[in-house]
């Protein structure tokens, strides 16, 4: 066993199917799923092909690879949950809406944010929340890699672009049918149903 790579590692296999992470430096026994192309944690030791992260997982390193060292997103500001309807959060193992799931209270305050993608936030702790239900200590909403979060009540130009793509009332206001298009748009596009236009259903909006 020896030290780590001082490169930070994120998921890339062959076939673009998730990598496993493991209990024991081998193909078998349990295996927590990570998706391709997400940062992994930071690796402390290595055996043979098989590397530890912080976790105390191993993954399979050719299967790995090196990725440019990220800065801290949110421009180092704390953040706190923020969902639509106060509901917890749920913090999982993968930037995914499925998996496990760890319930976090909304107005609670979160790790610091590590990496990002997409709309996914990672924690500290590698486990990663839903971008648009956080918002910055301050009360600003996360406002993600495409401009910022539209949700029930946001009002302006940002709001009648949206409108105008989806071919509803333009009125700037982000109300109940506005809501609605988007949400039925997230569905036919196969992305997060949630009513909010964050980066993704931005960007699939051709905004």
């Amino acid at each position: 066993m020896v030290a780590a790579p001082a490169f930070a590692l994120r998921v890339q296999t062959p076939n673009g199917s998730p990598l496993c992470a493991r209990n024991q430096p081998s193909a078998s026994g349990p295996c927590l799923t990570v998706s391709n192309g997400a940062p992994l944690l930071p690796v402390v030791a290595r055996s043979g092909d098989w590397l530890q992260l912080s976790s105390g997982r191993w993954v399979y390193g050719p299967y790995t690879t090196a990725q440019a060292p990220q800065p801290p997103v949110g421009g180092g500001r704390a953040r706190r949950v923020s969902t639509p309807n106060g509901g917890t959060l749920c913090a999982r193992n993968q930037p995914s809406a499925t998996g496990a799931c760890t319930a976090v209270r909304n107005g609670a305050v979160l790790l610091p944010v590590v990496a990002q993608s997409g709309d996914w936030l990672q924690l500290s702790s590698g486990r990663w929340v839903y971008g648009p239900y956080t918002a910055s200590v301050n009360g600003a909403t996360s406002p993600g890699t495409g401009g910022v979060m539209l949700r029930m009540g946001s009002t302006g130009d940002a709001v009648r672009q949206v409108q105008t793509r989806l071919a509803v009332t333009i009125d700037g206001v982000y109300g109940s049918n506005t809501a609605a298009a988007v949400r039925r748009f997230q569905s036919q596009q196969g992305l997060l149903v949630d009513g909010i236009v964050g980066p993704q259903t931005r960007s699939a909006l051709g905004l």
